[in-house]
């Protein structure tokens, strides 16, 4: 098991990060992971607060591919309500999209993260533990958030309203990818209330139902909203 490799205050972050890239291909040791959370661990004495930060934050951002243990909400969840670093932050919100079955739960830690991130957001990645920059290929806490509440799905259709205030009145307070962002999650959400609207419509007037429906939502999706969502048609 990981944890019981000498992952202590004298490991260099490398060794560390190969570790836990390590438990990335091998998800059913992600537990082992849940271990390191903690701040007062020894793994963590003498080491300075980004490193710390950077350390916490790769683990999280790990939990997206392992999938994330029940063990590990309770950090997501904090850091997501009070976390004020980008990175942990990020980390947390693809942390989330390692649920086993999405859950509206998170949502108001999700919102809460907006809040406390919106103003002191910042490039980042979790391609690799210490990249070189600058890099092209960068997200941010915001991004990561916003693609979350997409992944939600139909867990979050009660956040569309507040999705359409940060898109229209509070356009001001988040930079142009980020409005993309957002217009990326509200167009996934809609198509997905639209599918769920439609197994209540009789049949005949189904297939143009649908049609009008989302037409509108599919033109203005970006290609990447488009490419998050498939439209499975069950009929012929």
């Amino acid at each position: 098991m990981l944890a019981d490799r000498a992952l202590d205050k004298h490991i260099p972050e490398e060794t560390f990060a190969e570790r836990v890239d390590e438990v990335r291909q091998s998800p059913e040791r992600r537990d082992a992971l849940v271990q390191l959370l903690p701040e007062r661990i020894s793994l963590y004495d003498g080491r300075s607060a980004n490193a710390t930060i950077r350390m916490r934050g790769y683990i999280l951002a790990a939990f997206e591919q392992t999938g994330l243990p029940d063990a590990a909400l309770p950090y997501v969840l904090e850091e997501l309500e009070n976390g004020r670093h980008a990175y942990l932050v990020a980390g947390a919100a693809r942390a989330l999209r390692g649920l086993d079955t999405p859950t509206s739960r998170v949502v108001p830690f999700l919102f809460k993260a907006v809040e406390n991130i919106r103003y002191i957001d910042d490039a980042l990645t979790f391609e690799s533990y210490k990249p070189r920059w600058p890099i092209t290929n960068y997200t941010t806490a915001l991004t990561e958030i916003f693609r979350t509440f997409g992944w939600l799905g139909t867990h979050a259709k009660s956040v569309l309203p507040d999705l359409e205030a940060m898109r229209k009145q509070r356009r001001d307070e988040f930079s142009r990818p980020i409005r993309a962002e957002i217009e990326n999650a509200s167009t996934v959400l809609d198509l997905t209330k639209a599918s769920l609207m439609i197994v209540a419509v009789p049949f005949p007037r189904t297939r143009a139902w649908w049609s009008t429906l989302c037409r509108k939502s599919l033109i203005r999706a970006s290609p990447s909203a488009r490419s998050n969502w498939r439209i499975k048609r069950s009929i012929p």
